[in-house]
């Protein structure tokens, strides 16, 4: 492509190579005008737009065309699932990198610009991840890079921690989420491209895995970052469930067609030893069946990514964790942001856990459990940083916090900040266990609440009962009370 015919390129600095950026569509109308209006706004000019409709019935061809005309749309007229569309837009593409978005992306006008200053510096590199963040609630991760354990399930580094730049140096990772990322072309090609046979998910892992066992590297850049509507498509188009179900069918084959053959049977056989409830083993079960009737293919698919790998599995070892369990703690409420919490236009003075909680809890808190005094209603404990939304004070008050602490059992002491709508306002310290009461002044009178907080330290209930669990615990809140002064 010459960029002399390209007059929308006149004010860009950059001309270091074409970029081919594919987007993949089904039935996402609702997303494309601030996932396209954002590209478009990019410092870095000099990329082409794809985008693959998996026959979207919701006029997403016909808005793109209207409002977006450059975009190159690639029409199908069934849902091919997102290997197969992504290998059709490559096909397509005519420039050496290729950056993969999803729909329900926003980026910030670097985004692109830092992926391809890092591909023209980092020679060595073939693959690299951008710093994705929740889009509602944007001081959280939605993942840098991804990581891998030993029996193939994956998670996505950083995943609803806040961000406080613990992963902006940049690092080597075992894959780059397809959601945001930029792969060379030519690695990309020789790689084959995204297995067809995974209709959606764990496609990108895959083919990182292949390009790490061909002698490339895959890095992160921190400093691309995008915005991410987590779950914005498939959660609404197959559920959470059925997403648990193909994830894993696909993680099985791809361990059987990477893993040299010793590694292959220790991780099946770990698989199937996992202790898990009776209706997760049963899904367990079925994705292995799968498995074993798709074989010969799988096979076919493991022939060629052994004949053309250079990096033996104890080389890449490095990469991958050694754990089976996934240091990953999914929230089981809907994660709340500012916006979300005033919509609902509920005045809320008393958050208890349990009772009303839905709706105003944001990022850092583990699910539903006992209450550790062994009656009461049931608690939540924090992470090392936790927040969540009041609303009704409108008048300066205070807050009054019931916590749990296990400071005389841990050695650790219960000891934090509380911060309200990102401004000190208490500290606490408690060396005992069991529940304690403090107060925290509200000398503002903001209708709408943050209350965040944040623990020095953390400590892990594996470390002194040995009991498996290895969460990073701070306090255990059962309510918090906004009173007026």
């Amino acid at each position: 492509m010459d960029p002399k015919k390209l007059p929308f390129l006149k004010d860009s600095p950059y001309m270091p190579q074409d970029v081919s950026l594919v987007i993949v569509n089904f039935n996402g109308r609702h997303h494309l005008e601030d996932c396209l209006t954002s590209v478009y706004e990019s410092s870095f000019r000099n990329f082409e737009v794809l985008m693959v409709d998996n026959g979207s019935r919701d006029q997403s061809c016909e808005y793109v065309a209207r409002e977006f005309p450059r975009v190159k749309i690639l029409p199908l007229d069934y849902n091919s699932g997102f290997s197969v569309a992504n290998n059709l837009a490559v096909r397509q593409a005519g420039g050496d990198l290729l950056a993969f978005l999803n729909n329900d992306v926003e980026v910030e006008t670097s985004w692109l610009e830092a992926l391809v200053q890092e591909a023209e510096k980092d020679k060595s590199s073939v693959a690299f991840a951008s710093k994705m963040k929740l889009f509602d609630v944007r001081k959280v991760l939605n993942g840098v890079g991804g990581a891998m354990n030993r029996i193939g399930y994956t998670w996505d580094r950083g995943m609803f921690e806040p961000d406080h730049g613990q992963y902006d140096q940049p690092e080597e990772v075992f894959f780059a989420c397809a959601g945001a990322c930029l792969i060379r072309k030519k690695a990309y090609a020789a790689a084959g491209g995204m297995d067809e046979d995974f209709f959606m998910y764990h496609e990108d892992v895959d083919l990182c895995w292949t390009l790490w066992q061909q002698g490339g590297r895959i890095r992160t850049v921190p400093q691309a970052v995008v915005y991410h509507k987590f779950g914005g498509t498939s959660l609404h188009t197959m559920g959470a469930e059925r997403r648990e179900y193909i994830g894993e069918r696909n993680n099985i084959r791809s361990l059987i067609k990477h893993y040299e053959l010793p590694n292959l049977a220790r991780a099946l056989a770990s698989l199937l030893r996992m202790g898990q409830s009776p209706g997760r083993k049963w899904i367990l079960l079925r994705n292995f069946a799968w498995n074993i009737r798709n074989l010969p293919r799988s096979l076919a698919e493991r022939k060629k990514v052994q004949s053309t790998r250079v990096a033996r599995d104890r080389e890449l070892s490095r990469l991958i964790d050694p754990r089976t369990r996934v240091p990953l703690v999914l929230p089981d409420y809907p994660i709340a942001s500012a916006a979300s919490f005033l919509s609902t236009k509920r005045v809320v003075r008393q958050v208890a856990m349990e009772e009303n909680e839905i709706g105003c809890l944001s990022y850092g808190w583990y699910p539903l459990e006992m209450n550790p005094s062994g009656r009461g209603k049931r608690v939540r404990w924090t992470q090392q940083e936790a927040s969540l939304f009041l609303c009704g004070g409108n008048a300066p008050g205070r807050l009054q916090l019931k916590i749990y602490t296990m400071g005389a059992t841990s050695g650790v002491p219960a000891e934090g900040t509380v911060y309200l709508n990102g401004i000190r306002a208490g500290h606490f310290s408690f060396n005992r266990d069991g529940w304690e009461e403090f107060f925290v002044e509200v000398r503002h009178s903001d209708l709408c609440l943050e209350v965040v907080i944040r623990l020095e330290k953390t400590w892990s209930p594996d470390r002194i009962f040995r009991n498996g669990d290895r969460r990073e615990l701070g306090v255990a809140l059962q309510k918090i009370c906004w009173e007026s002064a």
